[in-house]
C-alpha cells in the first residue's frame, strides 16, 4: 500500500488530499499511472471539479469505488461542505469512508446499489477486485461469478432526505457500469427538489444514453464535452450524437451556469479580460459546432 499525496492550486489557495493505494488493483493503478505522468485520475473530470467546486459546497458521488473523487471534491468543498457518496462494493466503500476520515472530509458513504426501484431487495454486485463491478438482477444471472457480492439496492429518492439537510448541490457524479438511467429514474427529487449544478455521467450503453440525454434535456440540462485545458467545456446540440472511442464522462449543465463559473475561470486565466475570454469561448464554439452552438450556449458580454 502506498501513501500518496495530490497537491493542488486553486482560487481559493491551495489544497491536497492522501490517498492509500494498492498499485495491484485496476483503479488505484490507474490513479498512480496518470499521477506519474502529472496528471490526476480522469484528468479533464478532475479538472473541471478544481475549477467549479468551491468551499461549502455540496457533491453526491453515485459508484464511489474507493473514494479518489469523493476524497477530491471533499478537500474542495472544506470543513464546511458535505460530500455524499454511494458505493455498492462493500470494500470499496470502506476504503472510500477510510479516506475520507483520513482527511477530515465532511462526509457520509453508504455501501448500497441504487437503481429505478427498492424496498430492500437483493441483488448481485460482480466484482473485479476495485473495478469494474456492476449491478445484475437475480433473475438474469445464469452463472454465479465466484467473487459475487450480494448487495442491498435502493433509490436515490430513499436515500437523499435521509442524508442531506441542503438542496442545494453543486455536483452530481455518476459512474455505476451501465446503471446510470435507472438510478435517475429512481432519483426524480434530483430534478423536482434539488438545486443542481452539474451532473457528470459516465457514458455506457448507447440506447441507455439517448433516454438519459433526453431526461436532462426535458430538466433543461444541455450537453457539454469535457475541455481538456480546464476552460470552458463545449456545448453539443440536441442534434448531434456521441460516438466515443471509449467510456467517457459527459457534463450536463444549464447555459447559464456554466457562463456564471467559468466567467470567473476564465477571467482568472486571462488577467480579468472577461470580454476577450468571451470572444475566445465564441470563436472556439463557432469552429467545432457553427453559430447555432454560440446562440445555444448563452454566453454574452457583462
Amino acid at each position: 500500500m502506498l501513501n500518496v499525496k495530490f497537491n493542488f492550486s486553486v482560487l481559493s489557495g491551495e489544497k491536497a488530499f492522501v490517498l492509500n493505494l494498492d498499485p495491484s488493483e485496476g483503479v488505484q493503478q490507474g490513479i498512480l499511472n496518470e499521477l506519474k505522468h502529472g496528471f490526476f485520475y480522469e484528468h479533464e473530470t478532475s479538472t473541471f471539479m478544481l475549477n467549479v467546486m468551491r468551499d461549502g459546497d455540496t457533491a453526491i458521488d453515485i459508484g464511489a469505488n474507493i473514494g479518489f473523487f469523493s476524497t477530491l471534491l471533499g478537500s474542495l468543498a472544506g470543513k464546511t461542505g458535505k460530500i455524499l457518496a454511494i458505493e455498492a462494493n462493500p470494500h470499496n466503500a470502506e476504503r472510500a469512508a477510510d479516506h475520507l476520515r483520513l482527511n477530515g472530509i465532511n462526509g457520509t458513504v453508504l455501501a448500497v446499489g441504487v437503481g429505478d426501484s427498492g424496498g430492500g431487495a437483493l441483488w448481485i454486485a460482480a466484482s473485479d477486485g476495485d473495478s469494474n463491478g456492476r449491478l445484475v438482477p437475480e433473475s438474469e444471472m445464469t452463472e454465479l461469478p465466484r467473487d459475487a457480492l450480494r448487495v442491498s439496492v435502493t433509490t436515490l429518492d430513499d436515500i437523499l432526505p435521509k442524508n442531506l439537510t441542503t438542496t442545494r448541490i453543486k455536483i452530481v457524479k455518476i459512474d455505476i457500469e451501465g446503471w446510470e438511467y435507472e438510478a435517475l429514474l429512481g432519483g426524480r427529487t434530483l430534478f423536482t427538489y434539488y438545486d443542481i449544478d452539474y451532473f457528470i455521467i459516465e457514458f455506457h450503453d448507447k440506447v441507455k444514453w439517448h433516454r438519459i440525454r433526453a431526461l436532462m434535456r426535458e430538466h433543461g440540462y444541455e450537453t457539454y464535452l469535457f475541455n481538456g485545458e480546464g476552460n470552458m467545456p463545449f456545448y453539443v446540440p440536441a442534434y448531434a450524437d456521441i460516438k466515443p472511442l471509449a467510456m467517457i464522462n459527459i457534463l450536463f449543465a444549464k447555459p447559464k451556469t456554466i457562463e456564471k463559473d467559468f466567467r470567473e475561470v476564465l477571467a482568472n486565466n486571462f488577467a480579468g479580460d472577461f470580454n476577450r475570454v468571451v470572444d475566445r469561448a465564441r470563436a472556439i464554439v463557432a469552429h467545432h459546432l457553427g453559430p447555432a452552438g454560440v446562440r445555444a450556449t448563452g454566453l454574452s458580454s457583462p
